[in-house]
């Protein structure tokens, strides 16, 4: 018979032994008890902070959105802009009674530059001379009384017109900067019609005359004066121009209908 060795263990191991195993009995029966999870292994939602609920909530990819831009305060009147001979055209361009022709396109650049410049514009875009030609400005004048009525405190009103095309006279202009239309300024007198501020008129005309021909010399006809009021009583800064003739393109006009708009800008505000 095989003999084996005795163990000898101390009172004072076993009973160590034992509060150990009663220990590790308690904590495993407190874990199964409450049902926890480690937090280490799950984030909870009390571990995320207000400030990043937002950003998920806010973009899929968990980046912060910018706020939408505000809209832009449409601008105050200052300016009406018009095209008395609404259905006058550049080159390749057949005339057509009550169609605009692009003498308005002319017209919108000249909008959009003054615009450009802070200064609020008011478009017309009716055909004037249809369907009676002879009575355009009468119709056209309609329309400027009525905005004057309801923005008294507008002064400056500009007529777009495009000359026809006269032997001798060359309505070109160009330089490193591109090409355009050369303008002309048509003042209106009292000769025919009671027109008490035409004088002031006259004035600007001149000043305008002045800036575009210090920006681009050569760029400008020479004004000239007519006994017809041509609508210019209604403002003190209301102007007759006419840009390019039926031999410039289009094109050539609203490059000068833009440069038109800064010096109108530079002359009342300074700007550009």
């Amino acid at each position: 018979m095989l003999k084996y060795p005795r163990l000898q263990i101390s009172w004072r191991t076993l009973a160590a032994a034992l509060c150990c195993y009663l220990i590790f009995l308690a904590g495993f029966a407190a874990g199964a008890h409450s049902g926890t999870v480690s937090s280490a292994a799950v984030l909870t939602a009390a571990d995320i902070t207000a400030e990043e609920s937002l950003l998920v909530i806010g973009s899929a990819d968990g980046e912060a959105q910018e706020p939408a831009p505000s809209a832009a305060q449409p601008l105050t009147p200052q300016a009406v802009v018009y095209c008395t001979h609404t259905s006058e055209g550049y080159a390749g361009q057949e005339r057509r009674s009550g169609v605009a022709g692009g003498v308005l396109d002319a017209a919108r650049a000249l909008r959009d530059s003054l615009e450009k410049q802070g200064i609020g514009v008011i478009l017309l875009e009716e055909i004037f001379d249809a369907p009676d030609w002879n009575n355009s400005y009468g119709y056209s004048l309609a329309a400027v009384e009525e905005i004057k009525e309801q923005y008294p405190e507008i002064q400056l009103y500009i007529d777009v017109h495009r000359d026809a095309a006269i032997e001798g006279v060359n309505t070109h202009f160009s330089d490193a900067s591109g090409a355009y239309a050369r303008m002309m300024l048509i003042i209106g007198s009292n000769v025919n019609l009671p027109h008490p501020n035409w004088e002031q008129n006259r004035a600007f005309a001149e000043q305008l005359y002045q800036e575009l021909e210090s920006a681009k010399p050569g760029l400008m006809r020479d004004s000239k004066i007519y006994n017809g009021r041509y609508n210019q009583h209604v403002g003190n800064k209301a102007i007759l121009i006419e840009i390019g003739s039926t031999s410039n393109t289009v094109e050539e006009a609203k490059a000068s209908a833009a440069l038109l708009g800064e010096a109108i800008a530079r002359l009342l505000y300074g700007s550009t």
